[in-house]
């Protein structure tokens, strides 16, 4: 924190009461706690027990790779009209 900074806080403190100081007090406190609460977690230990420990992640993702290409095959096959008239540009305005 820069001088100018405390300096700044020091004469906003001044001019606050007793009560308000214990006031403040308590909120920076609670902000510190919050701080504290938030940080960070190891992810091992934030998802443990959520996965069954025979987890096999390549397996897991070709079967989803493998549905994505089904999916895709499908709406590759599928009768669609084309985005574009012939003969117009990205507006539907005539080539020149």
């Amino acid at each position: 924190m820069t001088t100018a900074t405390q300096q700044q806080i020091d004469n906003l403190l001044s001019g606050l009461t007793r009560e308000d100081l214990f006031t403040l007090l308590e909120r920076i406190a609670h902000q510190l706690r919050q701080a504290e609460e938030r940080q960070a977690l190891p992810l091992y230990g934030i998802w443990q027990g959520k996965f069954s420990e025979v987890f096999d992640l390549d397996k897991d993702l070709q079967e989803i790779r493998s549905q994505w290409t089904k999916e895709k095959g499908k709406s590759l096959n599928s009768p669609h009209p084309d985005p574009l008239p012939a003969g117009r540009g990205n507006f539907g305005l005539p080539l020149t």
